[in-house]
Order: structure tokens, then C-alpha cells, then sequence
């Protein structure tokens, strides 16, 4: 077992806390009774998505320059799927059951050969139709502590995590793979963005960021990087805005666009803790977290975001929804720069406005990157009032360049 999970830390200690039965008791608010816990929590994910839906009332929205790509094909069908393909899928996926499922995922495992015939036709109905069930737009939502530091009263300090039907994620799977083969062959993947990518992670952001950083160090160059700042981003989605960038941006049509279509909306999810449950409520907007393709949807909705930073001739990155957009400067250029960074997160406020995105201007970090001399040469340059402004070494001024 050791050897097996020698490379997958996570994995090895979820191995050995099952062998030893050791069980963490998840974190919750202080409740006078389940039930009541979870339609707090119903009603708090509800509202906090109005509030922000609300901000967006009566903004029209503004042009903002971004490239569409050139389009020579279309997705406008699915591949139908065969029983070699679904099978794999189904056998590596994880054996997790859900409660929407009619059996545990282990005995449907166990009796595939049976089960794969209709299995198969239901996916390859749903693709050839382009209509995804409604059975399988039911979640269970499982509120998640954001960080094991955030007070455990506050309701705010939760993520929604969605629990979908074992079906239903093979379903997704079928789709995504034919939707990522469309994406591949016709070079319309962001090179912008690490997540969700296959070779791509954390580890490879970081490296981007911090070897241009280090460029500029080299270069006698200080970096001023910024961090836009994001609430609730993948709940907040506009279904609407999504297909269109699904149709303009990736040439998505026909069934398959009706397809995901279908796929977004009359979702419904209530809150699960233990054995209760919230009522019941139809979702409007945003992708369900723990979903399949709701990761990859996201990161497919903000593509256009990089056009607006390239527009700037600024350097950036993204990781699903964290931004990092940063330029280099000099002291002979140090205003024309900052007014271009300026105008460059002007653009991005409006963007995120016009595609129904909160950006949090309270939690959005300006950084300041070099050694400690050649950022004393730029001291007075710096807008203070454009955003927090945090001028010190912090984890991204790097010792080995200090």
C-alpha cells in the first residue's frame, strides 16, 4: 500500500486513516437541530448568490475589446459512445455512491456486464438527442469549510460542493473527453490557464509567474503584480452568457450545443448533512462544484478574459478563478506602466461586470516584486488608492533573489 501511494500523499494518509477508523467530525455551525442547520444553509447559499446577482441589475453592458478567434469548424454532434468506452470510465472512476443513486456504485461495478448494454444507450440517447435527464440534474450540496482557519460559525465561511448521481458523472465524462478532443485538435486551448488541463497544475501557474518574476529581477526590473479577487465565481455563471461563448468562441452548435443547453438549466439541489435534507430548489445560474464539466465550463467562460489582458500587452496567468496579471517596470517608464496596468484592470472590472462576475475589490492584492534596491528607485510611484497595495518581499519576492 505504501509503495503504491508512495507518490500520492493525500491518498496514503486516506488509506491509513481507514485502516485505523480514524474519522475527522466534520466541521459545523453550533444548531439546535439538523434539519434547521440545513435550510440555514440553503437559504444562505440562495442569498448570498441574489445579493451579487443584484448588483448586476440595470448595468448595461460596454464594449470591451477582446479577439474572437477564427472559427473553420464546428462541434455539432457527439461521437456516440461504445461499451469498451464506457466501461473504462466507469471502472476507473472512484466506487463513491451518492443517495440520488438507485444502487451503491460498487455493486453496479460488479454487474456491469449486465448493465453496460442499457447504460450505454442511455448515454448514447441523451448525446444523440441532445437533452441531458432530469433525473440527473438533482445535487445533493454538501457545505465544505473553505479553510480550516475561517471561524466554523459563520455560514459564509462554506463552499457548496455538489453530490451528483454516479450516472450522471459518467454521462459528463463522455462529454468532456469529446468536448476536450474538439478543443485540442482545433488550437483553441487558453495556454493562459493551468487548470484542468492535463500535464497542467498548480506547480506549472507557479513556475509561469515565477521565472517571468525572476526575468525581470535579472533584468534590473521591478514586477507589480495584481491579484483580482472573486466571489463565488463558479455559482454565479450566466447561463445565457456561457452558450454564447460556448457558440462564438468554440464553435459549438446544433445538438451538442443544445445538448448543454439542456444540461444547464432547471437544475435543482438541496443541502445534506448527515441524513437530512434542505428542501429542494431550482438553481439559476453558475455550475455545480463537484461536477464533471463544471470546472471545465468555467475555465472555458473567462477564455475571453485573456484577450482583454493581451489587448494590454500585459503578462498574466490564470488557475481556474485566480488571476494573476503583472508587468515589469523601470524607473524611465514607471507612470506610463502603471497607467497601463490602470487601464488594463479598468477593462478586466468592466469584463467581469458584463459577464455577471463579482470581483471583490477588497480582497484584490497589488504586489510589489524586486530586490530591496530597485524597488527603493520607484518609491512615490505607486497608486495606493487604485488597489491594496502591498509593498514587501511576502512569499513572492523569492530569497535567492533578495
Amino acid at each position: 500500500m505504501v509503495s503504491t501511494n508512495s507518490a500520492t500523499p493525500k491518498q496514503l494518509w486516506e488509506c491509513i486513516n481507514k485502516i485505523l477508523h480514524r474519522r475527522p467530525a466534520p466541521s459545523l455551525p453550533t444548531h439546535a437541530s439538523i434539519k434547521s442547520l440545513c435550510n440555514s444553509f440553503s437559504s444562505h447559499f440562495k442569498d448570498k448568490i441574489s445579493v451579487i446577482q443584484s448588483t448586476f441589475t440595470g448595468h448595461t453592458p460596454h464594449t470591451v475589446h477582446a479577439d474572437f478567434p477564427q472559427l473553420n469548424f464546428q462541434l455539432a454532434s457527439f461521437e456516440p459512445a461504445t461499451t469498451t468506452e464506457v466501461r473504462n470510465i466507469i471502472m476507473s472512476s472512484p466506487s463513491k455512491s451518492c443517495d440520488l443513486d438507485p444502487i451503491p456504485t460498487i455493486l453496479l461495478k460488479a454487474c456491469l456486464d449486465v448493465l453496460i448494454k442499457p447504460i450505454t444507450d442511455i448515454i448514447n440517447a441523451s448525446l444523440c438527442y441532445g437533452f441531458f435527464p432530469d433525473d440527473f440534474k438533482c445535487a445533493h450540496v454538501n457545505p465544505v469549510l473553505k479553510k480550516s482557519t475561517l471561524p466554523k460559525e459563520e455560514l459564509n465561511s462554506y463552499r457548496p460542493i455538489s453530490n451528483l448521481s454516479f450516472i450522471s458523472k459518467i454521462l459528463e465524462k463522455v462529454v468532456a473527453n469529446r468536448l476536450r478532443s474538439h478543443i485540442y485538435k482545433n488550437g483553441l486551448s487558453n495556454v493562459s490557464q493551468s487548470a484542468y488541463k492535463q500535464f497542467h497544475s498548480t506547480e506549472t501557474a507557479l513556475l509561469k509567474v515565477h521565472n517571468d518574476i525572476n526575468l525581470n529581477i535579472d533584468n534590473g526590473k521591478v514586477t507589480a503584480l495584481t491579484l483580482p479577487d472573486l466571489s463565488a465565481a463558479f455559482d454565479t455563471i450566466d447561463h445565457n452568457i456561457l452558450i454564447t461563448r460556448l457558440s462564438t468562441w468554440y464553435g459549438i452548435s446544433g445538438t451538442a450545443l443544445s445538448w448543454f443547453t439542456s444540461y444547464l438549466t432547471d437544475r435543482q439541489q438541496a443541502i445534506k448533512i448527515g441524513n437530512c435534507f434542505s428542501d429542494m430548489l431550482p438553481t439559476s445560474c453558475g455550475v455545480p462544484q463537484g461536477s464533471v464539466l463544471g470546472p471545465l465550463l468555467f475555465t472555458l467562460y473567462t477564455t475571453p478574459l485573456s484577450s482583454v489582458i493581451q489587448g494590454h500587452n500585459l503578462d498574466h496567468h490564470l488557475y481556474a478563478d485566480d488571476t494573476q496579471i503583472y508587468i515589469s517596470l523601470t524607473t524611465p517608464d514607471a507612470c506610463r506602466s502603471l497607467n497601463q496596468l490602470r487601464d488594463c484592470l479598468q477593462d478586466v472590472s468592466l469584463w467581469m461586470k458584463n459577464s455577471k462576475l463579482k470581483l471583490n475589490a477588497n480582497k484584490t492584492e497589488f504586489i510589489i516584486i524586486g530586490t530591496v534596491t530597485q524597488r527603493a528607485k520607484l518609491d512615490g510611484f505607486f497608486p495606493t488608492h487604485i488597489l491594496n497595495q502591498r509593498c514587501n518581499t511576502s512569499p513572492l519576492r523569492f530569497k535567492s533573489r533578495s
